[in-house]
């Protein structure tokens, strides 16, 4: 039993996919159905036809039916539902008008008079055929498929009332009584029962599809209510996001207007180009920063003889960074312009001092900033032409005009960081000729990641950098070593703030 119903659901869901729409799935599974019945219902009619007439051509006409269902078995296996469905109903026609032609030759060759039997039998069939062809083909989506299966039909009925008569058969002919009037009624209620048999199919088909579609039609409704809720929820959430969205946008004009208001403050507290042109002898500087606002400066002065120049750079970058550069500026002007300070390790005791009295806070928050800043500082004497240099963890390059590049180190001390005590910081004094140059420089160019690996430059690769371009002239030099760091970097962010000072006495 469970292998006939295995067998079954084959048969009725032959050629059907989960892809494909629901009504065309209802259609394919009632075709196969029709079919599947059709079959077994024509071996009754086998049985029953031989039994009633003794005729095996009479009976075979009945299994002969059978090449229509299982072709349209194979079509639908293979896709073709659409011709299946449309072979059903101009096949069934031509199988009726052959087994009624069979069923006359059979009646004359035997002598039996036909009687009523041979003018009514196609017309029993032709109602479950005609049946067929309303529910099988949509006259609505399937038009010309609809009206070529049924002037196909027509034609085959027309063609075998024109047979009986081109084999001289008169219609009044088929009155006589005999054999053909039993059965007559052995057929006409085998058509009575196909039709019925149909019917009683098709409700129950439609009967389980009408399930299956209320249930499928609640679980979407289910869906869709859920759908709706979660486009609610969705909705506040976008309302929501659109009001933050409109917030952050505030906050960050703000934010912007802030910063860029810090960078005009930032500029305004640098030595302007002019300035730096009149103190100084030729220069450049390169100053790179990686935000809007620095954390690195570049401080220039003059006063009586002398000339400060100075590299720096502050814990950080951005903002945090800039607010350190604008302490250290004012308090560099307080002790080199204001008490006329000259030594450079004295300038940076005094900054030294001054920055960790300006930032601390551990008598009335407890807490403590940490906060400073490296630095290297050169003082030079245009009437002694000499210069100094004092260095917080900076360095200085001299290149004697001729000579090999000479690192001057810095003390081991920042400025600031938390520690006011005990820190050194050492004047290197030094005789300048003209030609000789010197450089200063924060660690952004060095610590700067690219090339192939995404390294950084280091500080080896920078120093024999310095040394490649000592040919150029002292203003040529900002470009090259621009360009030599945008090629290094390539399409890598900046990583810290860059400057690079030289000058040529």
């Amino acid at each position: 039993m469970e292998t006939v119903k295995t067998l079954s659901l084959k048969l009725l869901n032959l050629g059907i996919s989960n892809d494909m729409p629901y009504l065309l799935k209802k259609r394919i599974q009632f075709t196969n159905g029709i079919c599947t019945f059709l079959c077994l219902f024509m071996v009754f009619l086998f049985a029953v036809g031989y039994i009633i007439t003794g005729s095996w051509p009479l009976a075979f006409t009945f299994l002969a039916y059978w090449v229509i269902p299982i072709t349209m078995f194979i079509l639908n296996s293979y896709g073709k539902h659409a011709y299946s469905r449309w072979l059903f109903i101009p096949a069934t026609f031509l199988y009726f008008t052959i087994s009624s032609s069979v069923t006359l030759i059979t009646f004359f060759k035997s002598g039996i008079e036909p009687g009523i039997l041979n003018i009514y039998l196609f017309r029993h069939y032709s109602t479950p055929a005609l049946l067929g062809l309303f529910i099988s083909i949509n006259r609505k989506e399937e038009p010309k498929a609809f009206t070529s299966a049924l002037l196909i039909s027509l034609f085959f009925i027309a063609t075998y009332f024109i047979a009986l008569n081109s084999l001289g058969i008169s219609l009044e002919d088929f009155t006589k009584v005999g054999i053909g009037i039993p059965l007559n009624e052995f057929f006409l209620w085998t058509s009575f029962m196909i039709s019925v048999s149909e019917i009683l199919f098709l409700m129950s088909i439609n009967s389980k599809f009408e399930r299956t579609f209320l249930s499928q039609n609640a679980e979407l409704a289910s869906q869709k209510e859920e759908i709706s809720t979660i486009n609610e929820q969705l909705k506040g959430q976008k309302e929501e996001i659109t009001m933050q969205r409109d917030v952050l946008e505030r906050v960050h004009s703000n934010l912007m207007a802030s910063i860029n208001y810090a960078q005009r403050i930032q500029d305004a507290l640098l030595p302007t180009r002019e300035l730096l042109k009149e103190w100084l002898p030729p220069h450049f500087i390169l100053f790179k920063p990686r935000d809007v606002v620095s954390g690195d400066f570049y401080w220039a002065a003059s006063r009586d003889s002398k000339i400060f120049w100075i590299c720096g750079d502050c814990t950080g970058h951005g903002v945090p960074g800039a607010f350190m550069t604008v302490v250290g500026m004012n308090l560099l002007h307080q002790i080199i312009m204001e008490e006329a300070e000259n030594d450079p390790s004295t300038i940076l005791l005094r900054l030294n001092r001054r920055l960790e009295q300006s930032l601390r806070h551990e008598e009335s928050t407890g807490k403590k900033v940490a906060d400073g800043m490296d630095l290297a500082l050169v003082v030079i004497d245009t009437h002694t032409r000499t210069f100094q240099f004092a260095g917080a963890k900076r360095p200085l390059y001299f290149f004697p005009k001729g000579g090999e590049l000479e690192k001057v180190k810095g003390s081991k001390f920042a400025i600031g960081g938390g520690l006011a005590q005990g820190k050194i910081f050492d004047t290197h004094t030094f005789t300048f000729a003209s030609g000789d140059r010197i450089f200063l420089f924060s660690d952004g160019y060095p610590d700067q990641y690219g090339g192939a690996d995404n390294r950084k430059f280091m500080l080896k690769k920078f120093r024999e950098l310095i040394c490649d371009i000592q040919a150029h002239p002292i203003e040529e030099q900002s470009t090259i070593l621009e360009e030599k760091l945008e090629a290094w970097r390539g399409k890598t962010r900046q990583t810290d703030d860059i400057l690079v000072m030289g000058m040529e006495f």
